[in-house]
């Protein structure tokens, strides 16, 4: 009897370290959620526009990133509590953008806006700034 719970305690010992720290997690912090909403934004013709709408959603609490396509006429914002997707729509058709919310899903911070953003190169610039 001694001998078997030896080795279920070995055991148990053996599958925390192999395993990891998941199993006393309770006390880690719990991460940050990140979503990523999805507008149309048809008025949106160059990159002026889309400096206009990062301009105003950046001073917004729980504003992460965001990138546009142009030639799809389509914006996704990453954003957190205690944003939110109509909070955004808001603030892009007050800056005369009209926009329309195709979809909200989680996205991995590895993923994000300002992840990828962090993660380029410095631009040498515009030849005509030069």
């Amino acid at each position: 009897m001694k001998v078997h719970i030896k080795r279920s305690f070995a055991a148990v010992l053996l599958l925390f370290f192999f395993r990891g720290p998941e199993f006393a997690a309770a006390d880690d912090p719990v991460p940050v959620l990140l979503h990523r909403a999805v507008f149309t934004v048809n008025a949106v013709r160059c990159t002026s526009c889309f400096h206009a709408i990062t301009a105003r959603l950046s001073g917004m609490n729980g504003f992460s990133g965001m990138g546009i396509n142009l030639f799809r006429k389509k914006a996704a914002v990453d954003f957190t509590g205690p944003l939110t997707p109509q909070q955004i729509q808001q603030a892009i058709v007050g800056l005369g953008f009209p926009a329309g919310l195709v979809s909200v899903s989680p996205v991995a911070k590895e993923k994000s806006f300002a992840h990828l953003t962090a993660r380029q190169a410095p631009s040498p610039g515009c030849y005509r700034c030069l």
